[in-house]
């Protein structure tokens, strides 16, 4: 130990228990502050988050702090929804930006989040607290993701939007789950989609032959609108090798 460490503050030290039992004695909001930027150990630092409520510094420490896991402490310290969405704008951590989510409740901002966050995670976590059903479907037309899109999908309930989803989405998954969400039994007539309405493209091919000249072969449906995909099994005990048309055939997932 140098002669410097015997006159240092506490909170200094680099033990961590230590360090964090002074913070827990002290009460200037000042020093608090300082703690909060200056301590050399996170948990130092975290302990005097833990005692400040200034909004303005909570801010700064959010936007600012070299720990992660300090700046997080913060933003779950505030309140003012501005605040919230300028630390979004502000910080480059995902798990900061996360935990703002968390945070917000202004539909607009969740909504700007949901479309231009760079990662998924965060984006995942503003949809999942938007309940504006025209917000929703907007995102479900535009998102690229396909399996974000089916995380919250299923909170859309107005079928006019469901329908422009189906019509519209990027996201082959999108128009594949509004679908499902309008018919439950995807029904096909032939090879044409009853929901969407659209004819889809049809190829057959046969898989094996027997003695007795029975032929084997899988029929394979794609629907054009939603891209969903269907499948049925034949067997045509016949030498006549005139594709036998099927109707009504359903498949589930």
């Amino acid at each position: 130990m140098g002669l410097n460490d015997l006159f240092k503050p506490a909170w200094q030290s680099n033990n961590a228990e230590k360090a964090e039992k002074a913070v827990k004695k002290l009460t200037d909001k000042d020093k608090l502050a300082r703690i909060a930027v200056e301590a050399p150990r996170y948990e130092a630092r975290i302990e005097a988050v833990y005692k400040i409520n200034d909004q303005i510094v909570l801010a700064d420490i959010a936007k600012n702090n070299k720990y992660v896991s300090v700046s997080i402490e913060a933003v779950r310290k505030l309140t003012d929804q501005t605040v919230l969405a300028d630390i979004w704008i502000n910080q480059k951590s995902e798990y900061v930006r996360k935990e703002v989510v968390r945070k917000l409740t202004d539909q607009t901002a969740l909504a700007y989040i949901a479309k231009n966050d760079e990662k998924k995670d965060v984006r995942e976590e503003a949809i999942k607290k938007l309940t504006d059903q025209t917000i929703l479907s907007e995102i479900a037309k535009t998102e690229s993701d396909g399996w974000i899109v089916r995380s919250f999908i299923k909170k859309l309930t107005n079928r006019d939007l469901l329908f422009d989803v189906l019509e519209n989405a990027k996201a082959t998954e999108a128009r594949w789950c509004a679908c499902e969400l309008l018919n439950t039994n995807h029904t096909w007539d032939g090879c044409c989609c009853v929901v969407c309405g659209y004819a889809g493209n049809h190829s057959w091919s046969k898989t094996g032959c027997t003695d007795r000249g029975q032929f084997e072969w899988t029929d394979h449906f794609t629907c054009s609108r939603c891209g969903r995909t269907g499948s049925i099994n034949q067997r045509y005990e016949s030498g006549d090798y005139d594709y036998p048309y099927m109707k009504n055939h359903e498949h589930y997932l």
